[in-house]
């Protein structure tokens, strides 16, 4: 598998220079995510159908040769990394400390705020309580992944600590509890709201998820301003 993986990144790589339609260094790549196992056939489809501007991209300028490439993706057994560029000497200006300030504390009796912050809730609309948590793909526990061969394998009514995301039933059984509990002034609603279904985004259903929990939120915390931030996966694609 090792020779597999340095043949195709140096073919993939001689496709990028040689200027070869995009069409067909797609299929190489993913001839290489399938036969490397790196992850099953859809999801390998699906991503290099996603991200194959990126890859491009990062080919055509990347100073890494095959022998680092399957370094990263199959480990030292492959091959161990020796590389200058992975040793980073980042020079710092000299520059003053500024005094430290001594931070007076609040008054006894003085006015407080309570406030919640949610962040990374990753909910999954597809999550189905007895599906395979176990499927051998970057996400489990769905509808797609048909039900568990076994009950040891079976995603869990609340949710699976395997590849799976966050429960409907989980999120409004979570929020219920918080405002049973607490008395919130506002809340900080920090991003990374889909599912991790990273080969699967569109603009589309990343709107449908987003739409779904606010109205969720809007349930829960009636009255309460909620102040939101975006992160790294409510973009389709992810990481824009």
């Amino acid at each position: 598998m090792c020779f597999v993986c340095k043949f195709g990144i140096a073919l993939l790589q001689h496709f990028v220079e040689t200027e070869k339609p995009k069409e067909e260094i797609a299929h190489i790549a993913y001839t290489i995510c399938s036969t490397l196992k790196l992850d099953s056939d859809r999801v390998c489809a699906g991503i290099i159908n996603l991200f194959q501007d990126e890859m491009m991209y990062i080919f055509k300028r990347t100073t890494l040769g095959p022998q680092e490439v399957c370094g990263v993706l199959m480990g030292n057994e492959c091959a161990r990394i020796t590389s200058p560029l992975h040793n980073w000497t980042v020079p710092l200006m000299a520059f003053p400390k500024p005094p430290v300030q001594r931070v007076l504390e609040p008054l006894k009796g003085a006015p407080t705020l309570r406030v919640l912050q949610l962040s990374d809730t990753h909910l999954d609309p597809y999550y189905l309580e007895g599906a395979n948590a176990d499927c051998k793909e970057l996400m489990c526990c769905r509808i797609a992944d048909g039900p568990a061969p076994t009950p040891a394998q079976a995603a869990g009514k609340w949710g699976d600590y395997r590849n799976c995301d966050t429960p409907l039933r989980t999120l409004e059984n979570m929020l219920r509890h918080i405002t049973s509990r607490h008395k919130i002034d506002y809340v900080l609603w920090t991003g990374d709201i889909p599912p991790h279904d990273v080969w699967n985004t569109t603009k589309a259903e990343q709107a449908r998820v987003l739409h779904l929990v606010s109205k969720i939120l809007a349930k829960h915390l009636p009255g309460i301003p909620v102040y939101p931030a975006l992160g790294n996966h409510e973009s389709a694609r992810i990481n824009r």
